[in-house]
């Protein structure tokens, strides 16, 4: 578990997570774990802080999150839903029977991927394209504060908004509705 939320990959068997692919509870825990400890601290204490807000003051209207906040949780669940899905298309090895098991592993590879490092599939037996789909999640890696490594997640989001704009030909960058300052932006 500790080396799950630290993103750090080690695993105490021979196999990696081979033997465990089958078992529901212990491969959705150790997902969670790695996006836990992916999302960062401040990420974390902000979403502790304000559902113990909620729970406290029921109608105090709706909850404003940090600007980090917003692009941390929306560029995870980004590149897990599209690393996944992309996986899945892509294709895994020739043990996935069914589409549950393709689906659920394609998942865990795309979670894990971005730095965690465990393996429920025989990773040199994946396709290239899947190869190079989990290359890419692995550069980007996880969020600022957090345990896991890569550019981070904060700053492809910047880069894909300069890009944007400079596509679009407008001279301000802007994320989520904000505007991001010039000094900030020349540093992706």
């Amino acid at each position: 578990s500790i080396s799950a939320f630290c993103n750090a990959g080690f695993s105490l068997y021979p196999a990696n997570l081979i033997a465990y692919r089958m078992n529901g509870v212990f491969i959705f825990t150790i997902m969670a774990l790695i996006v836990l400890g992916g999302l960062g601290h401040s990420v974390i204490l902000e979403s502790v802080r304000r559902a113990v807000r909620a729970l406290r003051r029921r109608h105090d209207g709706p909850v404003c999150w940090s600007l980090h906040s917003r692009v941390v949780l929306r560029t995870t669940a980004i590149l897990i839903v599209g690393g996944a899905v992309g996986i899945l298309v892509f294709g895994l090895t020739t043990n996935e029977e069914s589409w549950g098991e393709r689906i659920v592993q394609s998942l865990f590879q795309s979670v894990t991927a971005r730095t965690a490092g465990f393996n429920t599939v025989n990773i040199g037996a994946l396709p290239l394209a899947s190869l190079l789909l989990i290359i890419i999640l692995m550069f980007i890696g996880g969020s600022p504060c957090s345990c896991a490594g890569g550019i981070k997640t904060t700053s492809a989001a910047a880069w894909l908004a300069m890009l944007a704009a400079r596509v679009e030909g407008r001279p301000a960058v802007s994320l989520l509705g904000r505007r991001l300052p010039a000094e900030g932006v020349s540093r992706v």
